[in-house]
């Protein structure tokens, strides 16, 4: 399951346009197929159906490959940037300019803006630095 995440992970910098429009409620995770992603990808730039099959089979071999037993991060770390060379590949340079710019937003404000770059959730119970212990407040 760690793997599917860190893979979506991935998948989710390039598609990071999802966070432009429609957000689900604070706290609520979406989960999308490839194949939506995909299609939301080629709804926001506008991709032919050839970039779209193309970018679907780029994802479904970078996810079968990280699906491995016994795969090491940097090895999961070569099969995402590999996967993200391909897609810009397959991607104009305009739609590379708008997942560029949604990226930006994305780090501006966006989604990935509830973690401290580890990895771990910051809010209400949460310490900085991933630890999930809960944090104790003036009022306690």
């Amino acid at each position: 399951m760690k793997k599917i995440i860190l893979f979506c992970s991935a998948a989710a910098m390039i598609l990071s346009t999802a966070s432009l429009n429609a957000q689900p409620p604070k706290g609520a995770r979406q989960h999308m197929t490839l194949e939506q992603r995909v299609q939301q990808m080629k709804e926001k730039l506008d991709l032919s159906d050839d970039q779209s099959s193309k970018l679907l089979k780029i994802y479904q071999d970078a996810q079968t490959a990280s699906s491995k037993e016994n795969i090491t991060p940097e090895e999961r770390r070569a099969i995402m940037k590999q996967s993200f060379d391909k897609t810009n590949e397959v991607l104009t340079p305009e739609q590379r300019e708008k997942v560029q710019q949604a990226r930006q937003q994305a780090a501006q404000g966006g989604a990935h803006k509830q973690h401290d770059g580890k990895g771990a959730p910051q809010g209400k119970g949460h310490k900085k630095g991933g630890n999930n212990t809960p944090t104790k407040t003036a009022d306690e």
